[in-house]
């Protein structure tokens, strides 16, 4: 039987840990950097198996209830850490986003 294994989330920290590590695989061509990422996703997946979709910058800000622009602010304080998706869209981790609208100073730049 299969065993039934309890959602992991990792801290900024541990992320930047987990990408430094598997980094120089990546760049000798022993992994595929998509591959890396999808890993990464499965340790986000949620106890139904679901990962929680990133946000965009609309999406964050209708959270927020602030401007799209506020939100611009936020990121360039560094207060928020998207994720850069193509060339000018970003993505915001809800978790993320939530943490920091409740005032909490700990939060998981994922």
């Amino acid at each position: 039987m299969g065993q039934v294994v309890e959602a992991v989330k990792l801290t900024a920290q541990e992320r930047a840990c987990v990408k430094a590590t598997l980094k120089p695989a990546v760049e000798y061509g022993a992994l595929r950097k998509e591959s890396v990422d999808r890993l990464l996703e499965l340790i986000d997946m949620d106890a139904t198996g679901r990962v929680r979709k990133k946000w965009t910058v609309k999406e964050a800000a209708d959270f927020l209830s602030v401007n799209e622009r506020t939100v611009e602010n936020y990121t360039r304080r560094g207060w928020l850490h998207p994720t850069r998706v193509g060339v000018k869209s970003l993505r915001y981790n809800p978790d993320e986003v939530e943490n920091f609208a409740a005032g909490k100073t700990e939060v998981s730049h994922d």
